[in-house]
């Protein structure tokens, strides 16, 4: 840990640096190499916003900015130390607290002085430096710094202006400014269109790296995907930590295009937030299949299926295949050989009156995605007479495994797989292992906090 007398230091050398801007930003041959590049601005308006469509207009304009590359940041620090008796001071502390070599510790130093004269545009004030001497210090003891995580989103829709989920969560309508995207013009390789976002999401959360920000984002939208049913997508992506040494970071974008679109409503951010801490601490690491096979969780391989069968990049038939395949590894048993259509209809129209769908219908619906799925995986298509009803099967079987699917999740941590499927057989026949298994049921923590877009029915 770094002694408290640094930050007496650190505070003057901020001070030196803000009184002296102009000195600092002057620098000898071969400090610094300054090139103009060409950019390019897009901003648009939106002109109307329905269900999470929008009408933009957009335009583009192109300007000159001059970019700094750092050739020598050592030689630009001695030479500023011969003038200035806090730059040495400051790198001997640093240096002895944290067992840093010469170099790295002027290079942190170097960051400092860069952020202060290109990057803080607030005047330094006493109550400015110390907040810049505070994230300098986090940063100097590598304490994950706090990042602000914006991200474009396709697929969810409000028709409020705003959902707080939590204090560090926020769901939004796109405004007009998140439409703006500046990049250098020769790489430009930004091509989501305006009109798909459909919302903004917000996090302001605490991460090591931007690999942990991925895996935790990878994580939400299984989750918002699994929340209702939609096939939700991040368009465009923006990380800002508050840090000195981290970089902000403007990952990818992606052209994904989300058909299933659900609304989030105010009234649901309580039971949403209570869903989304949940599915985040249930979901596997990443890599999770490299698992020996004896400890892999067949409800990983449901919600993997799941996820394949609301993408739009394949036909129609091989969704409703997957989604078969995600029904199998939830609902048969590894030994069972005999009758599988018959009895996965079965076990799903039984589970489907607590959602108070008619079990007759749910079960001619999976028998006739059953039949779908095995001339698919025979190597045959359907006659194009035969095709008119495939997009509603298809609909209807994804829904029922999304609510199967937080069934499973929400008995994983009571009965093993096998065990709930042996209730369920028996349930169908015996009213008192019903009875035994609906009281189980009815105490579902997930099923009750989306029975609002499940029509779970607790009773």
């Amino acid at each position: 840990m770094i002694r408290s007398n640094i930050s007496s230091i650190l505070y003057e050398f901020i001070k030196t640096v803000g009184m002296n801007f102009d000195h600092f930003k002057t620098f000898d041959k071969n400090e610094v190499f300054i090139r103009n590049e060409l950019y390019t601005r897009t901003t648009g308006e939106i002109l109307k916003y329905e269900k999470g469509n929008s009408q933009v207009i957009s335009k583009s304009e192109t300007f000159v900015k001059s970019d700094i590359l750092w050739l020598n940041s050592e030689n630009y620090f001695n030479r500023q130390s011969k003038k200035f008796k806090i730059f040495q001071e400051c790198l001997s502390e640093i240096k002895s607290d944290l067992h840093l070599e010469h170099n790295k510790a002027i290079k942190q130093l170097n960051a400092l002085i860069q952020f202060l004269l290109f990057k803080n545009e607030e005047k330094l004030t006493d109550r400015r430096i110390s907040e810049i001497l505070t994230v300098f210090l986090n940063d100097l003891n590598n304490i994950a710094p706090l990042w602000k995580i914006k991200l474009w989103i396709d697929g969810i829709w409000l028709n409020d202006e705003q959902i707080i989920v939590s204090s560090d969560f926020i769901i939004r309508r796109p405004q007009s400014s998140d439409l703006e995207h500046t990049q250098k013009t020769l790489l430009q390789e930004y091509t989501s269109k305006f009109e798909n976002y459909s919302c903004i999401i917000e996090i302001f959360e605490k991460f090591e790296n931007s690999l942990q920000i991925n895996e935790y984002l990878g994580k939400l939208i299984q989750s918002l995907n699994l929340y209702n049913l939609g096939n939700i997508s991040i368009k465009r992506r923006e990380y800002i930590p508050n840090s000195i040494l981290t970089s902000c970071l403007s990952p990818y974008t992606s052209s994904e295009f989300s058909t299933l679109k659900y609304e989030i409503k105010k009234d649901e951010s309580e039971n949403l937030k209570s869903f989304l801490d949940f599915m985040i601490e249930y979901f596997p690491e990443k890599n999770w299949q490299k698992k020996p096979p004896h400890v892999l969780n067949p409800i990983y391989i449901g919600i993997e299926r799941y996820y394949e069968a609301i993408k739009n990049n394949s036909t129609i038939e091989n969704k409703i295949t997957t989604t078969i395949t995600a029904f199998e590894a939830l609902l048969l048993k590894a030994n069972e050989r005999s009758e599988l259509s018959h009895k996965l209809s079965q076990r799903v129209s039984y589970l489907s009156r607590y959602f108070n769908d008619p079990p007759i219908r749910i079960y001619n619906t999976m028998k006739r995605a059953y039949e779908v799925r095995s001339t698919y995986i025979h190597g045959s298509m359907l006659p194009h007479n035969q095709r008119k009803d495939l997009q509603d099967v298809h609909v209807q079987i994804i829904k029922i495994l999304r609510r199967t699917l937080l069934l499973f999740i929400d008995l994983s941590n009571k009965m093993t797989k096998d065990d709930l499927i042996t209730k369920l057989d028996n349930s169908i026949i015996d009213p008192n292992a019903h009875t035994k298994l609906s009281q189980e049921i009815n105490k579902l923590s997930l099923l009750n906090i989306t029975a609002q877009n499940t029509g779970f029915l607790n009773r």
